[in-house]
Formats: structure tokens, sequence, C-alpha cells
């Protein structure tokens, strides 16, 4: 007997075998709608988690400005690449991910061949098997779409958990705090230029923060400040009034060697 999981994945495929135009697979590519966390400021995220056969997993966080999205839509924009089966009303069924299989038959799967489970998690809650396919699931700010290749051997078990996924990305695109007010004027002016390889150390950091959509702020250095309480004035008073007497010396010994 067919557990629930297999169920829902395998309505579109027997729907497919009664049709007779049968079904049209499509490759697809990332369109500019919508867009990655990372490169903009949006109003809503959802987290994508593809988990491969083998175990290794991609993890992509989505930011939207609507209401909600499709599970589709979220993996147009993620770069990853994917290919669907279209059934029409029940909509598209996942036939290859991130060019696993290699290769699939014109049906995208058959009964026994592994196939994409798509789950779905809103909010806080555990991953869910998807109730219909990816081009009509619809994600609201805070769910989650999972995508795991399942072989059909025992219950599909969920993907990995996509908490992080997003919480990075805000992390790496988060503007710094605004720096502290400067309450001494002459600490805003910088007289001593910095060492040229601290500038070689510190330029792998900034541009690295650059990279993560941070504002990298300009770096000050320390104004220079005399390391005694001497006043300039009188030093110079001092040394000038040392030279005039070193001459009133001289030319008194001018004066006795004359007499003598």
């Amino acid at each position: 007997m067919m557990s629930r999981p297999r169920i829902a994945a395998a309505v579109p495929l027997l729907w497919a075998g009664m049709s007779a135009g049968g079904a049209l697979i499509a490759p697809h590519t990332a369109p500019s709608a919508i867009g990655l966390c990372s490169a903009a400021t949006y109003a809503h995220r959802i987290a994508l988690v593809v988990e491969h056969g083998n175990g290794g997993v991609i993890r992509v966080c989505i930011g939207f400005n609507g209401s909600s999205i499709t599970a589709e839509q979220a993996l147009q924009v993620s770069g990853v690449e994917y290919a669907t089966v279209s059934y029409g009303s029940l909509g598209d069924a996942v036939c290859q991910i991130d060019h696993e299989p290699a290769s699939y038959p014109p049906s995208c799967w058959t009964s026994t061949s592994p196939y994409w489970v798509l789950f779905v998690a809103h909010g806080s809650s555990a991953w869910s098997p998807a109730a219909r396919g990816m081009s009509t699931q619809t994600l609201g700010d805070g769910d989650a779409a999972g995508f795991r290749y399942d072989p059909q051997s025992g219950g599909a078990a969920p993907p990995v958990s996509a908490s992080g996924t997003c919480a990075q990305s805000a992390a790496a695109t988060a503007p710094p705090s605004a720096p502290s007010a400067v309450t001494n004027p002459a600490a805003a002016v910088a007289t001593a230029s910095p060492p040229a390889d601290a500038a070689v150390n510190s330029a792998p950091a900034a541009s690295a923060l650059s990279r993560a959509g941070a504002v990298v702020p300009a770096p000050q250095t320390a104004a220079a400040h005399p390391s005694s309480g001497v006043d300039a004035g009188l030093l110079l008073a001092a040394v000038g009034g040392g030279a005039l007497a070193g001459l009133l010396v001289l030319q008194l010994l001018r004066r006795r060697r004359r007499a003598a």
C-alpha cells in the first residue's frame, strides 16, 4: 500500500498516463523577478532547501515584496538549474534539480525510479509533504520550501532543517551601527599617516564586508599629540635664548685674545 507522501506525488503521474496530450517537459533558468536576499532589501523572505540523493544540501534565501510567492518562483530566482513537467491545473512536477538525475523519461519519473519530493514548512513548523504541485504551492513570509531526491524505498524523509538559511543573509546585509559622536574636535583631524603594511592587512577584511553587502566605514587614524605638556613656543624661546648666550661668550673670548 502506498504511503500518503507517495500518493501526493503519484497523482500527477497517473493523470499524465490518462492524458491523451501527454506532458510537456520544460527546462528553466532564473528570471529577474523577485530576488536573492543578499542582492537587495525585501519586505519578506522564505528559505529554499535542496537536498541531493548523496546528502549534498543547497540553501538559498529568497526575498519578495508581495504577499506570497510559489515554490516554483522561489526555485526560479535561486539560480539552481531545474526542469519540470506541466500537468495543467495540477501544477508542475519536478523532474530534475541541479542536474540530478542526469537524464529522465518523458513522464518525468517511473513508479520505481527516484524522484524529487516537495515539502513545505509554514513559520516555525516542521516539514510536511506538499499537497499540490510547486507552481501552485504558495509560501508566505517566514515559510520554507524543501526539495529532497527520494529513492522510493520506505517513507519519504523530509530534507534537512531550513533553520538559519535566511538568518545568515540578514546578518550579512544588515547596515553597520552609527559611529559615536566625536567629542574632541582635534581628534577628528588625521595628521599621522598609517604604516603601509597596516593598509595592506586591512584591505581583505574591508573587501569581504563589501561583497557581503555591508557598508564599510572609512578607517580613521588617531590624531597626533605631543608626548609631554611642554609648550612649543616656550621650547623655541628657550632654544633661541641658548643660542644668543653662546654668541655672547664667543665675542667675550675674542676681545680677551685681542687685548692680550
